[in-house]
């Protein structure tokens, strides 16, 4: 699950509570060559012409193959479908691509079939190794957002951390299998950002119970390295494989390994979800937790020069925002972003703990150029 994706999911709930208009959403049905959902249409290699691109005539290997009401174009190939539609007055969808497992049996586009009404719009695609039929159905988007959780829920939770799921044989969900991967604490924090803004607008208690589980993981990843201030970037049991790749290092009773090397764009996470927890729905225990939580993260970078020490004693490989680090090239180049994320932080503890330290710290910073580095 990307954070583009949840981003859109929280916009979407949020929205969904002030409106039940419905857009339509894209769903993908396959079934084999002779079934008999599938028209008799559909079902028999079509006869297809070859495409004629006003800008550059006959496109090799493309064949329209159907026509909408509305004049866009149906096209098959030996990869994959297209539709394209010229009368689009956004530009970006003026194409549609169609191609691999999540939409077509077989690669090899064989014939198309449309079938319209006033209120809905369903395609058949016939390929070498089945029939697709892609339909176009009204959903609001407390629906699409509904989906989507019910998806993470299902597919995606693995120990309290929003992970990466992938099937052991193609198409079969049963098959499942939650991994560690480099941004299990990224994807975790933007999902408890989502999490606490839907809680807001909705005051569900479905909510705040995910929300709280996603704080107290990413609350475990930050204790795990038996380093205060010092995030890790994922954890596994004893019990599960050991990721092959990146820094793994045992906890102490053996029953757990943490991934070391923890990267800027993990703090970001951190900092943004401890934030909309904070400020959103978390009651008087919780609040004092995430003060001391976002304390010791804050405190473990202003004591190293504003940069993350691993446990190797050496800046990890993208938690650098020391001025010594803004001398090099790569730090040239890294300054003006570097540069922001650590005054947000700062910003970020002092609203969170009202510490003035860290005002003074954000202020010494200004005073050594940092904003100057942003645009």
């Amino acid at each position: 699950m990307s954070p583009v994706r949840l981003f859109f999911w929280t916009v979407g709930l949020m929205l969904s509570a002030r409106s039940g208009s419905a857009q339509t959403q894209k769903f993908v049905s396959h079934f084999p060559l002779d079934a008999p959902e599938a028209p008799a249409g559909v079902r028999v290699e079509a006869r297809s012409v070859p495409w004629q691109n006003a800008e550059r005539g006959p496109v090799d290997g493309l064949k329209v193959f159907a026509r909408e009401k509305s004049g866009a174009v149906w096209l098959g190939s030996d990869q994959g479908a297209a539709r394209f539609d010229s009368h689009t007055r956004f530009r970006w969808d003026r194409w549609q691509y169609f191609y691999g497992r999540r939409w077509l049996p077989g690669d090899q586009v064989r014939n198309i079939w449309v079938e319209e009404s006033d209120q809905s719009r369903r395609v058949w695609l016939r390929t070498e190794k089945g029939v697709s039929l892609i339909e176009w159905r009204p959903m609001t988007l407390e629906e699409k957002a509904k989906y989507f959780d019910e998806r993470i829920e299902q597919r995606h939770v693995r120990h309290g951390l929003v992970a990466g799921s992938h099937l052991r044989v193609a198409g079969d969900l049963s098959s499942n299998e939650r991994f560690s991967n480099d941004n299990d604490g990224l994807w975790t924090a933007i999902y408890l950002g989502a999490q606490a803004f839907r809680h807001a607008v909705t005051h569900e208690p479905d909510a705040r119970a995910k929300a709280r589980r996603a704080l107290q993981a990413l609350m475990r990843l930050e204790e795990i390295t038996g380093v205060p201030g010092l995030p890790a970037r994922s954890l596994v049991s004893a019990e599960e494989p050991l990721p092959k790749s990146g820094e793994w290092h045992p906890t102490p009773d053996g029953k757990w390994h943490w991934k070391g090397d923890t990267s800027s764009d993990e703090l970001v996470g951190h900092f943004f979800a401890y934030a909309a927890y904070f400020d959103l729905m978390a009651d008087d225990e919780e609040k004092e937790a995430i003060r001391k939580v976002v304390s010791r993260i804050t405190d473990y970078l202003i004591r190293n020069d504003y940069d993350l020490i691993d446990v190797t004693g050496k800046p990890t490989r993208w938690g650098e925002y020391s001025e010594r680090f803004f001398q090099t090239a790569e730090g040239k180049y890294e300054a003006p972003l570097r540069s922001l994320e650590l005054l947000s932080f700062l910003k970020t503890a002092l609203h969170i703990t009202g510490d003035k330290k860290y005002a003074e710290a954000y202020q010494d910073r200004i005073r050594r150029g940092y904003a100057d580095h942003v645009p």
